[in-house]
């Protein structure tokens, strides 16, 4: 019998430089996740209240494993939606470097607000208020 992968099965495979990107991704993901708790972690052991030693938490049983508990989910809620941006650099990086091909959709964000600039032009839209401000001719308004 052919074992078959379930990715290969998918209405749109990716590519190799998809499968690249994707990964890399992952990485840059965990890569902030590892970071952002190891800094949390950091934070909390400096923490001392009403002069206790051990932190937050002290130096009784269970001590450890509320601040192992309360490490991982702070780092889970800074890490929600977008991060605190270092897998985004990471990635931002990758690219610069031709390591990692760039964002598809950023691609197409960026070309489809060029055609819409382009078509404000053409109908004359930007012309005028370019013309106007003396940005100098068409070279101020591309």
């Amino acid at each position: 019998m052919n074992s078959l992968r379930i990715e290969t099965m998918t209405q749109s495979p990716q590519t190799a430089a998809e499968k690249n990107r994707a990964k890399a991704e992952k990485v840059a993901d965990q890569f902030e996740a590892v970071f952002v708790k190891t800094f949390v972690s950091s934070l909390r052991q400096t923490a001392v209240l009403d002069g206790e030693p051990g932190g937050m938490f002290g130096t009784g049983p269970g001590a450890d494993t509320y601040a192992s508990w309360f490490d991982d989910n702070m780092a889970n809620e800074l890490g929600r939606g977008d991060g605190v941006g270092i897998a985004k650099a990471l990635l931002k990086e990758m690219e610069r470097n031709g390591k990692i091909p760039g964002d598809a959709n950023a691609r197409t964000d960026k070309f489809s607000q060029q055609v819409e600039r382009i078509q404000r032009i053409a109908n004359g839209h930007d012309l005028k208020a370019s013309m106007s401000k003396g940005t100098g001719g068409f070279n101020g308004i591309l």
